[in-house]
């Protein structure tokens, strides 16, 4: 017996085994549908899914795809694709912190590096001032690792360091956000401000280096910039094909992990003309992330664009049990503040290059700016002894970023950036029913993109009793 819902009014309809082909009229709305059975081991999956297909006109779903802009389609999506940026904005405030360097080891740091005798005593075991600055991002990094970050050490070089410097100075001159955009001294860039710098930057430069660092700065600047990010990063990767398989990634993420559906909706409209193996696999990827709105934003996407190629891996999915996804350790999305973790996420530096560490309990803003520079005191040219970090040598590559409020902030902003990333913890008791929540959804984003997809193909997917 197969069991399936009217398309028309989603009453569960029967028909008995061997009726494939045969024409059903539903007893509630009238509406006749001739049903075809489909089984998914034909696309290598073990376990036999029954499905009804229903024929549709391809051009009258063409039609209906080409009339409906990406934002309009977004806000007919499920209502966990339609969250509006403030509303995750709050959720994201309440992601667990995690903090490897102290206020008052970073402030330490300082001190022993300018001790002007070179000779300090340190718990880590170092007898100068940058030994001590050395050992304690090392040992930050060690602490990372324990609790279940992953760190890898990734280098720039020294061209695309000097691009990044120079992109952050002439997009935005206050780099590290957070800074009082509301003081005369500081400039927050327009659409036209961002489009223009950023035309100039990739016509002059444009080095496999770009990509990183207009995606690290643009990330959480306000929505309008973000949206001529992706315009601007699209165009580009037409006029320079070895670049292109990066971008596109680069637009995917931007599509699950970018809250504003303004934004999103220009990725997914940069996606619509992009080769699709390019990018199909970061949507699969985001339908395993942590956190719900990822996962739907993932499912949506591949329901627009993904093809019959990956049925086999959200048939998977529809099998998965909660529990399978592991017993013993639970993958959790986690914060990190940006202007906290300067020692943690970059190696220090002793030279000219580096970029000043931002000192808590010190204000972000210079006392007296200069009439010739908006920017902060931390991209003032660094001295003898100064604590500062190369900005070209990460360990922690974020997922996203934004800003949040922040409480009891003293001197620096009530405002600043927190990055996001995942980390791999032991599972406790308390874990289950959240597994069980996050599972749930997977199984339901994952048939949602199913049905899309089979569609799209001139088929409709008979909704199962428990997607």
């Amino acid at each position: 017996m197969i069991r399936f819902q009217c398309p028309a009014c989603q009453k569960v309809l029967k028909l008995v085994d061997g009726g494939a082909g045969q024409k059903v009229s539903c007893p509630s709305c009238s509406r006749t549908t001739r049903m075809f059975l489909l089984r998914l081991a034909a696309c290598g999956i073990g376990a036999v899914f029954a499905f009804a297909l229903l024929a549709v006109t391809l051009a009258k779903i063409a039609h209906r795809g080409r009339s409906r802009s990406p934002v309009s389609s977004i806000k007919n999506a499920p209502s966990q694709i339609q969250l509006d940026e403030a509303t995750l904005l709050q959720r994201l405030a309440t992601v667990p912190e995690l903090r490897f360097v102290s206020d008052a080891a970073i402030r330490d740091a300082k001190k022993r590096l300018g001790d002007s005798t070179g000779f300090v005593e340190s718990r880590f075991g170092g007898e100068t001032g940058q030994g001590f600055v050395e050992e304690l991002n090392k040992d930050a990094c060690d602490r990372a690792e324990k609790a279940g970050l992953s760190i890898e050490w990734k280098f720039m070089r020294n061209t695309d360091r000097d691009d990044m410097a120079a992109l952050s100075l002439e997009l935005r001159k206050n780099q590290m956000v957070g800074v009082d955009r509301s003081s005369d001294s500081f400039f927050t860039p327009s659409e036209a401000d961002v489009a223009n710098k950023l035309n100039g930057y990739l016509n002059e430069r444009g080095r496999p280096g770009f990509l990183p660092t207009v995606v690290q700065m643009l990330q959480v600047e306000p929505e309008p910039s973000r949206a001529v990010m992706i315009n601007k990063l699209d165009l580009l990767g037409y006029s320079r094909p070895q670049q292109r398989p990066n971008i596109v990634e680069a637009i995917a993420a931007r599509a699950l992990y970018d809250n504003s559906m303004e934004v999103r909706a220009a990725a997914l409209r940069a996606l619509e003309t992009s080769d699709k193996s390019l990018y199909v696999t970061v949507l699969l990827k985001g339908l395993d992330y942590p956190w719900t709105p990822v996962v739907w934003r993932a499912s949506y996407a591949l329901r627009k664009f993904g093809t019959l190629q990956v049925v086999p891996e959200l048939a998977k999915m529809l099998e998965k049990k909660p529990r399978e996804e592991s017993a013993d350790t639970v993958t959790e999305l986690v914060r990190i503040s940006h202007l906290h973790s300067c020692l943690f996420c970059h190696r220090p530096a002793f030279d000219k290059s580096g970029a000043k560490v931002p000192i808590p309990g010190e204000s972000l803003t210079p006392k007296e700016p200069s009439r010739s520079s908006t920017a902060p005191a931390f991209y003032a040219p660094v001295k003898p002894r100064e604590l500062a970090v190369d900005p070209g040598a990460t360990c922690l590559h974020q997922d996203f970023s934004v800003v949040l409020p922040v409480a009891n902030c003293g001197s620096w902003p009530d405002k600043q950036r927190f990055d996001f990333t995942t980390r791999i913890r032991p599972a406790t008791k308390a874990d289950g029913r959240r597994l069980e929540e996050i599972s749930r959804e997977r199984r339901k984003a994952a048939y949602y993109a199913l049905e899309g997809i089979v569609a799209r193909e001139g088929k409709e997917l008979a909704r199962p009793n428990d997607p």
